[in-house]
């Protein structure tokens, strides 16, 4: 359980990017630079074995803060957010990344109502997505099917409308914590076979805005804030 730090990200700082995996490559793209109030696009392509970043094809949607993302297979998915800042201007296009042609080609247009800070993971040849927010919190839940690319909206997340966390495992979903007029601490297991929920553990410690990642057959969220002021920084993990 140690931490090692790696090169730096090659393009500007930012915040609210979204990062996946395809691979062996990670990739980071979209964001906000808060000191210039500047909206990114850009692609970043990080090489474990070198541990150096290469830009890649910017993202081929307007540049934007707080989108999501899935990876299925070897394709990278990106979309909503807003793409304006500090005037939010809610989105709901999507985009596929093929890292092959290192190209994007835009999906079927997310159908429910635009906005920013969802959450997404995949599960098989489908990517979820819901929650979030755009004048108010959401707790809907959508599946896009990759293969016929459409969207079908699913039964609602159970928890509080909020912008929870997420991380897959390969046979379930798992959505949490996360914040909306409080914070949050609850955890819940989706089956997409089934179609149901189940409440699982709390989080130990209530989180605004954690991150999440699976390795090993282990989910893992950390890092956050106790309160929307951002008044006491966590960067604990939990597994």
């Amino acid at each position: 359980y140690a931490w090692t730090q790696k090169a730096d990200l090659g393009g500007i700082d930012r915040q609210a990017a979204v990062g996946f995996a395809i691979g062996s490559k990670g990739y980071i793209s979209t964001g906000l630079n808060n000191e210039s109030v500047i909206l990114l696009k850009d692609l970043w392509q990080y090489n474990s074995n070198s541990n150096t970043w290469t830009q890649m094809a910017d993202f081929g949607g307007t540049a934007r803060v707080s989108a999501i993302c899935f990876v299925i297979g070897n394709i990278g998915y990106v979309g909503s957010g807003s793409d304006g800042f500090p005037n939010l201007n809610y989105v709901n296009d999507f985009w596929a990344y093929n890292p092959d042609s290192n190209s994007w080609s835009p999906i079927a247009t997310f159908p429910g109502t635009a906005r920013y800070s969802g959450t997404s993971f995949s599960l098989e040849s489908n990517g979820y997505f819901g929650c979030g927010w755009a004048n108010g919190f959401f707790n809907d839940f959508w599946e896009y099917n990759s293969i016929t690319d459409t969207w079908t909206a699913k039964p609602n997340f159970p928890g509080s409308p909020r912008n929870p966390t997420c991380f897959a495992d390969g046979r379930y979903g798992y959505m949490g914590a996360g914040e909306a007029y409080s914070v949050f601490s609850d955890f819940w297991k989706y089956d997409n076979i089934t179609n149901n929920r189940t409440q699982i553990a709390d989080l130990p410690q209530p989180a605004y805005e954690p991150t999440s990642f699976v390795l090993v057959g282990k989910g893992y969220v950390g890092c956050g804030s106790s309160s929307q002021s951002f008044s006491d920084m966590y960067n604990y993990w939990w597994s």
